[in-house]
């Protein structure tokens, strides 16, 4: 039998490349045990009451309620502020009729801050018979039935939706109109309307109105009849109808009784 001797470098080379490989083991090992430490310290820290929500702050709550808000946001004081992302709670909170826009701020501290923009109601729109809900310029529905007497009434015009909903596009000259009226004519607006011949028409709180004609050149309209309204207030006229559907012939007449706003179909508001 003939015995092969294993040359000495080549062993320690072997035994070299061996300890090298159990260094390298074991430095994962203690890399990996090391990560799973810090990950577990890091859940525990910031599941504790250390990082829990000690305030939350609100601010630009008028139509909605706090008690509603805070339902809606999903977050009260010693909930965990890893769970306050601010993106989802803002999201939550612009799901709201009335809430147009939603700002969330955490801090690690634990304080929440949470600022809200809310619509701004322009016209009321009938949702059945006789029933009225409050929509902003954008023909967004912002709440159930209302009785605001300090709104313009919009007719002649598909009915309106659930809080949240949209008004049909039918609605877009009407609020236009809303929104390019003055501030100093506004309180006197009673309601804007769409006859049966697309014809729309301004009706005032002391029983004069304004015809504005088709849909088109509203603006020059709207600044034909704030300048005429101003001339006729100075007189103390009442009891005309005020024609600008052509605004740089405006005309003003008797008031003539036969006209009426136009009477609701199925379907349809106003």
């Amino acid at each position: 039998m003939t015995t092969v001797s294993i040359d000495p470098r080549l062993r320690a080379r072997r035994s070299a490349v061996l300890r090298a490989q159990g260094r390298r083991r074991l430095r994962r090992l203690i890399i990996g045990l090391s990560t799973i430490f810090v990950v577990a310290l890091a859940w525990f820290v910031v599941r504790s009451s250390l990082f829990d929500v000690d305030s939350i702050s609100w601010s630009g709550l008028d139509q909605v309620s706090m008690a509603e808000a805070s339902e809606v946001a999903g977050i009260d004081i010693g909930s965990s502020l890893s769970d306050a992302d601010p993106a989802t709670i803002a999201s939550r909170l612009e799901s709201l009729p009335w809430v147009l826009d939603a700002r969330v701020e955490r801090s690690w501290w634990g304080s929440v801050s949470i600022s809200i923009t809310e619509r701004t109601a322009a016209a009321l729109v009938m949702t059945r018979q006789d029933v009225w809900v409050v929509v902003d310029e954008g023909g967004h529905v912002l709440s159930g039935p209302s009785d605001r007497t300090d709104l313009p009434r919009l007719s002649g015009i598909a009915a309106a939706g659930e809080p949240g909903s949209a008004l049909a596009t039918d609605s877009a000259a009407l609020l236009e109109v809303v929104a390019l009226l003055p501030e100093r004519v506004k309180p006197r607006v009673e309601g804007v309307a769409r006859d049966d011949l697309g014809e729309l028409w301004i009706s005032l709180n002391t029983a004069d109105r304004i015809l504005l004609g088709p849909a088109e050149d509203l603006s020059l309209k709207v600044i034909a009849l704030a300048s005429v309204l101003d001339k006729l207030d100075v007189e103390g006229r009442t009891g005309w109808e005020m024609d600008v559907a052509v605004p740089t012939l405006p005309v003003v007449r008797d008031l003539r009784a036969e006209w009426q706003p136009p009477a609701a179909d199925d379907g349809e508001a106003g």
